[in-house]
C-alpha cells in the first residue's frame, strides 16, 4: 500500500504506521511462501545441498553420509525384525505340535481309562469318562481353529482400507 492509496485525513504518524504494516504484510508473505517449499525423501534436491555447501563447507557431504547410514540402520533393523518374525513362527509351530501331542496322550489315555472301567464292571462310569474326554479334544480343537480363523480375518481388515479412507481420497 503507498502513500498515495492512503486516504487523506490520515495524519502523517497514521500513514507512516499504515505503511510499516503493509510491508510487514509483505514480508510474511514472502517468508511464507518460502517456508511452503518442501521436498521428499532422505536427501534434499541437489540445488539445496549446494547451497549448504556453500554457507557451511562439508555440510552437504555430511547430509548423504547421514542418509547413507540412516538407510543401512533401517535395512539392518528391518532384517532383525525378519529374523524375530521368522524365529516367532517356529517356536509357535513347535509348540502347536507339542499341544497336539500331549493332546492326543491325555485323549488316548482318558479312552484307555474309560474302556478299562467299562470292562471292569462300571459301563456307565466308562461311558462318561470316554464321552467327557472325545468332547472336551474335540471342543479344544475347534476352538483353536475359530481363533486361528479369527486372528487371521482380524489381519486381512487391518489391510483393507476403510471406507473413510478411500472418500478422503476421493475428495
Amino acid at each position: 500500500m503507498t502513500d498515495n492509496n492512503l486516504p487523506n485525513n490520515l495524519s502523517s504518524k497514521q500513514k507512516e504506521e499504515t505503511s510499516t504494516v503493509s510491508n510487514s504484510r509483505t514480508d510474511e508473505e514472502s517468508l511464507l511462501a518460502s517456508i511452503e517449499a518442501s521436498f521428499s525423501g532422505p536427501l534434499p534436491p541437489p540445488q539445496i545441498l549446494e547451497h549448504y555447501e556453500k554457507i557451511i563447507p562439508g555440510l552437504a557431504n555430511r547430509i548423504v553420509n547421514m542418509a547413507e547410514e540412516q538407510g543401512r540402520h533401517r535395512r539392518k533393523m528391518e532384517g532383525k525384525i525378519i529374523e524375530a518374525q521368522i524365529l516367532d513362527s517356529k517356536e509357535e509351530r513347535i509348540e502347536r505340535r507339542i499341544g497336539q501331542i500331549l493332546g492326543f496322550m491325555i485323549g488316548f489315555i482318558a479312552l484307555l481309562i474309560s474302556a478299562y472301567i467299562s470292562i471292569n464292571g462300571s459301563p456307565i462310569t466308562g461311558s462318561v469318562i470316554g464321552g467327557g474326554a472325545l468332547v472336551s479334544l474335540v471342543s479344544v480343537f475347534v476352538i483353536g481353529r475359530r481363533k486361528e480363523q479369527f486372528k487371521k480375518e482380524e489381519v486381512i481388515k487391518k489391510e483393507e482400507p476403510k471406507k473413510e479412507d478411500i472418500k478422503n481420497i476421493d475428495n
